[in-house]
């Protein structure tokens, strides 16, 4: 902010502008009617990073009273959204539960995977994972409550991991990955400008005596102090509260369906003791995918069984001694790796628990940061960051009348080991791309290459980075690409 030379007006420049839907254009249908046009290329949510300047009259004293009264009303606590007895959810819901599993995924749109429930405010035009590819998530939203208003605070894994594990993405994360996505080079950096300067939910949670543990959540961060980086937890893990074995897991990019039955063994020992963690937060990343990359597991292999870990997670709790007080929260990091038609931020996400409203649509808007604060209030945790102070936490989806009916996971109806060819053109642009475990130098061109399984006729659009509109290509040239390399000719 700054004032003008005279005195006079006020300048507020914006990082973040507005943002909205990133599916499809308006086009003409006819002489009276307008649409969209699906087979156009979507924005990526990188560039709906539109900054914006505004210039402000400076009031006077009273216009000031009421402006700042105005702004209060347009920012209520995140309490005032809830419609149902606060107290009573509270105390009869929210506070039965002991234990808190927290599994976070990675960059799917709502719209992608739950557009084809006529129940919510679905667009089924553009589900690519809907129930044959993900049947126990939809499984799960349907024998429980269905979010269709919940969105990702994070645009991508960079920022999106920060948020989810500390309602908060720092100035340089923040302003950083839009260069590192964009391929415009990494700023040197060590954990001083990495980190949360506050804490992670994890870390909150042994302040306040907790027993916390990690399963594969942050382990490939930088020398960061909260993470298996750290050269200290690097020694010994387990006192550190980390999963080591769940690691050596993610070391040879297991599958999320062998990291589950990890846990689930855990979780079976703790059983004979009847010793468990309040807190348990874990990376299941596998529905990032690895594109179309030669020999990988195809999209939906990838997709379905990460679904099928989901399922396994829930099937097992639920038919264990911790069901009665665990509730278990999924959500996606981001929302970055497709289209949406109410918002490239709306995601994922499930709760689940036997307190949790049976057969619901809750349309209440939430955020990533409603389900931290949520977690924080059933295990007497105080806000990390004024965001999940404020954010409206999910009393709404929840009932003081329990069902402890267990849930039973659904098979999976494709192939959840088939694989890409090895070679093709799809597979010569997911290795241009350079597709990696958490996005960390993934662009634009990634959901334009995914999405061609399912748009075809997209082939030939521009695949461009975000912040360099000038890189582009055509099917044409794609296809003559002779090498495979991992670089990619865009800056």
């Amino acid at each position: 902010m700054a004032l003008t030379p005279d005195g006079k007006r006020l300048l507020v420049g914006t990082a973040k502008g507005f943002y909205g839907p990133n599916a499809g254009k308006e086009v003409t249908l006819g002489p009276k009617a307008r649409g969209k046009d699906y087979n156009a290329p979507f924005n990526y949510i990188g560039d709906q990073l539109t900054g914006r300047l505004t210039m402000v009259d400076l009031p006077d004293e009273a216009g000031l009273k009421k402006l700042t009264a105005q702004v209060r009303a347009n920012l209520p606590p995140g309490e005032a959204a809830v419609t149902v007895d606060r107290k009573a959810i509270e105390r009869g819901a929210l506070k039965k539960h002991k234990h808190v599993v927290y599994v976070i995924k990675e960059n799917r749109t709502y719209d992608q995977v739950f557009g084809d429930l006529p129940q919510g405010d679905g667009d089924p035009s553009l589900t690519i994972f809907g129930e044959k590819v993900t049947p126990n998530a939809h499984k799960l939203v349907t024998t429980f409550s269905l979010f269709d208003n919940l969105y990702a605070d994070g645009e991508s894994s960079q920022v999106g991991h920060q948020w989810t594990d500390a309602a908060y993405g720092n100035d340089y994360t923040e302003k950083q990955w839009v260069l590192g996505y964009g391929r415009h080079g990494q700023v040197e950096s060590d954990r001083r400008l990495t980190s949360s300067p506050g804490d992670y939910v994890w870390t909150l949670a042994r302040k306040k005596g907790l027993w916390a543990r990690v399963y594969g959540e942050y382990v490939d961060v930088q020398e960061d102090h909260n993470s298996l980086q750290d050269p200290e937890i690097k020694k010994d893990p387990e006192k550190y509260g980390y999963s080591e074995s769940f690691e050596r897991i993610f070391a040879r990019d297991g599958r999320d369906t062998e990291k589950v039955e990890d846990f689930l063994r855990e979780m079976r020992e703790a059983e004979k003791t009847g010793k468990w963690p309040s807190l348990m937060v874990m990376a299941l990343p596998e529905d990032h995918t690895h594109g179309f990359s030669a020999g990988a597991y195809t999209p939906y292999a990838m997709i379905a069984n990460n679904d099928l870990a989901v399922g396994k997670l829930v099937d097992g709790i639920s038919h264990s001694k911790f069901w009665k007080d665990t509730a278990i929260f999924v959500i996606q990091d981001d929302a970055q790796d497709g289209p949406d038609h109410v918002d490239s931020h709306r995601t994922v996400g499930y709760v689940i628990s036997p307190y949790v409203r049976r057969s619901a649509v809750d349309h209440t808007m939430y955020s990533t940061a409603s389900m931290l604060r949520t977690m924080e209030i059933m295990l007497g945790l105080p806000p990390m960051t004024e965001f999940d102070a404020k954010a409206t936490p999910m009393h709404a989806a929840f009932t003081t009348k329990p069902d402890f009916s267990p849930f039973t996971f659904v098979p999976p109806k494709v192939d959840v080991n088939a694989k890409n060819p090895p070679r093709t053109a799809l597979a010569a642009r997911s290795a241009i791309v350079g597709v990696v475990a958490h996005d960390a130098k993934t662009s634009a061109r990634v959901i334009k290459v995914r999405f061609l399984a399912r748009r075809p006729a997209v082939v030939g659009h521009v695949a461009r980075s975000a912040q360099s509109p000038k890189c582009r290509r055509t099917a044409a040239s794609w296809k003559k690409q002779s090498k495979y390399s991992q670089s990619s000719p865009c800056p």
